[in-house]
C-alpha cells in the first residue's frame, strides 16, 4: 500500500478542526490536540462525523484507530470497510439495525472475517471484483463503467491542460483533486504527468481505499470533508481539479475561499462537469446557474464551456479550443459545464492528439463492450437501462460493434506497433473504443 506518499505529505498537514500540525504517532497514526487520525491502506482518514448534538466520532474511525494502536493495519482496514461490505452477513446486520436492535457480535465477527479474506487479504483481487464486495449494484456499475460516462470522457482533454504547469518554484508541483471518488480522473493525470505530486481527496473512505489499491496508487489519499478547512498550507497547491463534485457541496462559497487560500496565485483551476441549475438532471445535487458559478469564481480569469462542446471537439480532432468564449445563451442551455481558469497562456487552441495516445502500453478495450476484459471487443453491453440513459450521449461517438484485432493489444503492450497499427490505434482512441486502463481493473 502507498502509505509513504501520505507520510511524505504529513509535515505539511494540519488538522481541519483544531488547526494544529499533525505529528506522527507510531507508524500509522497522526496526532493532534483533538485526537488521532488513522492512516491505513494508504489513506489518511481525516474526516470526522458531524452528526447529532454533541458531535460524535465515527465508530468505524475509532475502531480503525484502536486496531492501529495494536499494530493491526489489516484489522484497521477491515473496520474501515465494514459498513461497505455487500456480504450476506452485512445484509443481515443491516436488517437487524433497521428494526432497532443491536447486531450480535457473532454476526459482526462473520462480516469482519469475510471482508478480511475476500478483500483485504485477497492479493489477486481485481477492481471489478472489489466493487461487487463493497459497492451496491448500480453504483458498482457506474464506477466500473466510468470510461463510457460523458463526464469522464469530456474531462480527458481538461486533464491534459496540466501540461501548462511550469516548475518555477523550488518545491515539487502539487495538484489537489477534490471529490475524486475511486480515482479515475487521477489515474488519467498520473499516467500523463508522472513527475507531479497528486493529492486525491474524497469524503468516502471506501472509495479512496479502492483508488489507492487499484486505480490511482501514486497519489497521497486524504479522506476529508471538502466543506471544512483544508489541511494544507497557504499557496501550497499548483492546480486544483474538481470533477462532478462541486454541485453536491452545500457551502460552495466557503469551499472556493479555502481553495483560494491553498492554490498559489496564477495556478490552474480545472472544474469539469458542473451541473447547470437551469437544465434538468437525473442527479442534480445543489447546482448553480452559469451566472452564479461565474460570480463565485469572479476573482479568477475563468471561462465556462458547454461540456458537450468539449467532448465533441475532443472526439472530432483531439483538440480543446479555449480561444473562444461561449455565449450566455449557450451556457444557459448546457446540461453540464466545464470551468477552466489560469494564466493567459491557456486561452488558445490546444492540440492534444499526441498526448492522448501516450503512454500506449496501458490502452485497453473500453469495458462497455462485451468480452472487453478478455481482450475481445463485442457489441456494447449496457449493464442497466439507467446507466444507458445517463450515458446516452456517448452513443453518438462509440461504435456499437467495433472491430479490434486481438493481436493489436499485445503489440501495444509490448511496444511493437507498426505504422499501420498507429493509425488504427489513433482512430480507436478518438472514438473511445480504446481507453487508458488501470492494471488489475478486471
Amino acid at each position: 500500500m502507498p502509505a509513504p506518499l501520505v507520510d511524505s505529505l504529513t509535515p505539511h498537514l494540519s488538522c481541519p478542526y483544531c488547526a494544529a500540525a499533525f505529528t506522527p504517532q507510531g507508524a500509522s497514526l497522526l496526532a493532534c490536540p483533538c485526537g488521532l487520525t488513522p492512516v491505513m491502506g494508504g489513506v489518511a482518514w481525516i474526516a470526522r462525523r458531524r452528526e447529532g448534538n454533541p458531535v460524535r466520532e465515527d465508530p468505524a474511525r475509532e475502531a480503525a484507530s484502536a486496531a492501529l494502536e495494536r499494530g493491526d493495519e489489516p484489522g484497521a482496514i477491515v473496520e474501515g470497510l465494514l459498513r461497505s461490505s455487500r456480504s450476506r452477513f452485512r445484509r443481515l446486520a443491516t436488517l437487524i439495525e433497521r428494526i432497532g436492535r443491536p447486531v450480535p457480535e457473532a454476526i459482526l465477527a462473520k462480516v469482519r472475517s469475510h471482508v478480511r479474506s475476500a478483500v483485504v487479504n485477497n492479493q489477486g483481487l481485481t477492481f471489478a471484483a472489489a466493487l461487487q464486495e463493497l459497492r451496491n449494484g448500480p453504483y458498482a456499475d457506474y464506477l466500473y463503467q466510468r470510461f463510457v460516462n460523458p463526464s469522464l470522457l469530456a474531462a480527458m482533454p481538461v486533464v491534459l491542460l496540466l501540461k501548462e504547469l511550469h516548475a518555477a518554484s523550488n518545491r515539487p508541483l502539487r495538484v489537489l483533486e477534490l471529490g475524486g471518488g475511486t480515482g479515475h480522473a487521477n489515474f488519467l493525470m498520473q499516467r500523463s504527468f508522472p513527475d507531479i505530486h497528486f493529492i486525491l481527496t474524497d469524503a468516502d473512505w471506501t472509495n479512496l481505499y479502492l483508488a489507492a489499491r487499484f486505480i490511482a496508487p501514486r497519489a497521497a489519499h486524504l479522506c476529508l470533508d471538502a466543506e471544512a478547512r483544508l489541511p494544507l498550507p497557504d499557496h501550497s497547491i499548483d492546480a486544483v481539479y474538481c470533477q462532478d463534485s462541486f454541485h453536491y457541496m452545500r457551502a460552495k462559497a466557503g469551499v472556493v475561499q479555502e481553495l483560494r487560500r491553498v492554490v498559489r496565485p496564477g495556478g490552474l483551476w480545472l472544474f469539469p462537469h458542473l451541473h447547470n441549475a437551469l437544465v434538468p438532471n437525473p442527479a442534480p445535487g445543489m447546482p448553480l446557474a452559469p451566472g452564479d458559478y461565474a460570480r463565485l469564481f469572479s476573482f479568477l480569469d475563468a471561462r465556462f464551456y458547454p461540456e458537450a462542446d468539449v467532448l465533441r471537439s475532443f472526439h472530432r480532432d483531439q483538440t480543446l479550443d479555449l480561444s473562444r468564449r461561449s455565449s450566455a445563451e449557450e451556457l444557459d442551455k448546457a446540461q453540464s459545464l466545464t470551468m477552466i481558469a489560469g494564466p493567459a497562456s491557456l486561452w488558445r487552441r490546444h492540440d492534444l492528439a499526441a498526448m492522448a495516445l501516450q503512454p500506449a502500453a496501458d490502452l485497453g478495450i473500453n469495458r462497455i463492450y462485451a468480452g472487453a476484459a478478455s481482450g475481445v471487443a463485442g457489441p456494447i453491453a449496457w449493464p442497466s437501462a439507467g446507466l444507458r440513459e445517463e450515458c446516452r450521449h456517448v452513443e453518438e461517438y462509440l461504435p456499437v460493434n467495433p472491430s479490434v484485432e486481438r493481436g493489436l493489444l499485445e503489440r501495444l503492450a509490448a511496444g511493437r506497433t507498426t505504422g499501420e497499427d498507429e493509425a488504427v490505434v489513433a482512430d480507436l482512441v478518438r472514438r473511445f473504443v480504446l481507453v487508458p486502463m488501470p492494471a488489475n481493473y478486471g
